[in-house]
């Protein structure tokens, strides 16, 4: 059996370098299954906050000094909370879904679905804390 020519050795690695290196999932879905997954754990997490099932505790919810001294302000606060993590998720998720179907470039993708879910939490924790204050 004849060696293999350089060019065919060069074009072969080549060939098994891309199927060795190649991704599983192609990087535009790999952002939206990221923003997916982290925007259904927040609508999963905030859905019994927004329902008031989480007493008053030292892990879970909006934690502070005033919140962990009164449950009813404990639950006010966390009904705010709660809601904004589950409009946040549900915005999120909508938004990954429609910047992947119009074929954004990976880094504006990554950016416009970041800007979405950072403004949600930040209104989320503007609006917690404004109930925060006007409770007496």
């Amino acid at each position: 059996m004849e060696p293999l020519s350089r060019r065919r050795r060069l074009r072969n690695a080549r060939v098994l370098a891309n199927l060795v290196l190649m991704p599983l999932i192609a990087p535009e879905s790999a952002i939206l299954l990221v923003y997916m997954l982290s925007s259904g754990m927040v609508i999963l997490l905030g859905l019994p906050l927004y329902f008031r099932k989480v007493p008053p505790n030292r892990f879970y919810g909006f934690r502070t000094g005033r919140t962990l001294a009164d449950s009813d302000t404990w639950f006010l606060v966390n009904r705010v909370t709660g809601g904004w993590m589950v409009l946040t998720g549900a915005v999120t998720v909508g938004v990954a879904t429609w910047v992947q179907r119009a074929e954004y470039n990976v880094s504006m993708a990554a950016s416009i679905n970041f800007a979405v879910f950072s403004l949600g939490m930040a209104l989320m924790l503007l609006h917690s804390l404004r109930t925060l204050w006007r409770v007496k």
